[in-house]
């Protein structure tokens, strides 16, 4: 995924899903950071 493929949502009607999913990425980081998921990549 390049960055304007990432940053597309933000200009179009799917911020709200853009947002949604960038809220989840911050919740699986934050879980990782505390230990409670292993990474398997």
């Amino acid at each position: 995924m390049t960055s304007s493929q990432f940053a597309l949502p933000l200009l179009g009607e799917d911020f709200h899903g853009f947002y949604r999913f960038a809220g989840l990425l911050e919740l699986i980081r934050k879980s990782i950071q505390s230990g409670d998921i292993e990474v398997q990549h």
